[in-house]
């Protein structure tokens, strides 16, 4: 039996991301949002117009109040889940959405997936892609780092392939 349930998002919810304290998520939409939840309230924080299309993947960065947001819109977006202010946007997915997201260990590195069949790793410091990996036949569907190894990466497509990186190697 659940402990708690909200109803703030009117379609379907396509991911959750925990946060690393305050007993805090967040869960991306359909409806284009993206909700930040306390588990001590009914109702969520606050609700992000986050996209101009389906909010795909979310995840909360590991050390601090940063939530990143990918869409069916191309964009992805890093929040600041306290204000509910964009602090970054990148459009670099050039054919189709970008449909996961997952901070790696340290937060330094933030993985994104897209429809073009291509992961794309930014430098959060700078915001800028530092390495892109292609080896999917098609779209990414799954993206997860090792929690020890900060340079390893898990990903899985629609296809049905799952490959393993490592960011510096180039072949799956």
């Amino acid at each position: 039996k659940p402990l708690a349930r909200w109803s703030a998002q009117k379609l379907r919810v396509t991911d959750v991301g925990v946060g690393p304290r305050d007993l805090k998520f967040a869960s991306a939409c359909d409806d284009h949002t993206v909700a930040i939840y306390s588990i001590d309230s009914e109702k969520p924080d606050r609700v992000i117009a986050a996209h101009d299309g389906p909010v795909l993947s979310v995840d909360w960065h590991p050390a601090s109040s940063l939530v990143a947001s990918a869409g069916a819109d191309s964009a992805l977006n890093v929040w600041d889940a306290r204000s509910g202010s964009r602090v970054a946007s990148r459009r670099d997915f050039q054919d189709g959405g970008v449909t996961r997201v997952r901070w790696n260990a340290n937060g330094n590195w933030l993985a994104a997936g897209g429809e073009d069949c291509t992961i794309q790793l930014y430098d959060i410091r700078k915001f800028d892609v530092f390495c892109q990996m292609r080896g999917h036949p098609r779209a990414i569907s799954a993206l997860d780092w090792h929690p020890v190894h900060e340079r390893m990466l898990a990903s899985g497509c629609s296809g049905g392939a799952v490959l393993q990186w490592v960011v510096g190697y180039s072949d799956p």
